[in-house]
């Protein structure tokens, strides 16, 4: 439930943040993918699904962090 509330909460925000922005729809769909990833984390109920959320976990807030390329710091944190 936490993380359901949380998500929904980053989501709402993102949504008036992003406003006006080309890409809101790609970055939304990627929020979403990442919130979907750790809700399959919670769940996992064996190791290789766990371990399959969990890289694709990885893959999704890479994206995120790396959301505006043409920015060096956001370029150098996903880089991390």
């Amino acid at each position: 439930i936490l993380v359901g509330l949380v998500g929904a909460s980053v989501v709402r925000y993102s949504v008036n943040y992003m406003a006006g922005d080309p890409r809101r729809t790609q970055y939304l769909q990627r929020m979403v993918a990442t919130i979907a990833c750790v809700t399959v984390i919670i769940f996992a109920n064996n190791l290789l699904l766990l371990a399959a959320a969990w890289t694709a976990t990885s893959l999704t807030l890479n994206g995120l962090l790396a959301f505006y390329r043409d920015r060096p710091v956001a370029v150098a944190v996903a880089a991390l």
